[in-house]
């Protein structure tokens, strides 16, 4: 479905599926005064992006307690595209989905050195070759399982 943006005299909105949502890590509400909001299919989120993290999100979910509503806010690493959302000052780079190391076609963890962990959803995950490769050593995992090394 097609994105479609309603203005008024104070802010646009942007919805799809008629939910706020705007992709790209756009805002999908954005203010004339300059505040911004972000929403993914009605579901708003706050984006912390410091100088090691390129996409850091604090999801806020709501939940009743004791008859009251409660906001909790959760924090959240996710990476997008190919960008690792994770920098750290001696140059390692990390990539996550929903909190946890994960990465497809590539390594999760990948060290200034050149080392590399390959993970999936959380655990050291690789098929077709090491999940682990440090130096000359290469360990191999499947499903957070160890299978072997090599020295």
């Amino acid at each position: 479905m097609a994105t479609k943006l309603i203005m008024n005299s104070e802010k646009r909105t942007w919805f799809k599926n008629n939910k706020i949502h705007r992709d790209k890590l756009k805002p999908a509400v954005e203010y004339f005064d300059g505040e911004l909001e972000y929403f993914s299919f009605g579901s708003k989120f706050f984006v912390d992006k410091t100088q090691y993290s390129t996409s850091t999100f604090f999801i806020q979910r709501g939940f009743v307690q004791g008859g009251q509503a409660v906001l909790k806010m959760t924090a959240l690493l996710h990476s997008f595209g190919d960008l690792p959302s994770v920098f750290y000052k001696n140059g390692t780079k990390e990539w996550h989905f929903d909190g946890k190391l994960h990465r497809i076609d590539g390594p999760a963890v990948v060290y200034s050195n050149l080392d590399e962990e390959w993970w999936y959803l959380g655990k050291r995950h690789r098929i077709d070759g090491p999940a682990v490769t440090i130096g000359n050593k290469q360990c191999w995992f499947e499903e957070g399982e160890f299978q072997k090394c090599i020295v």
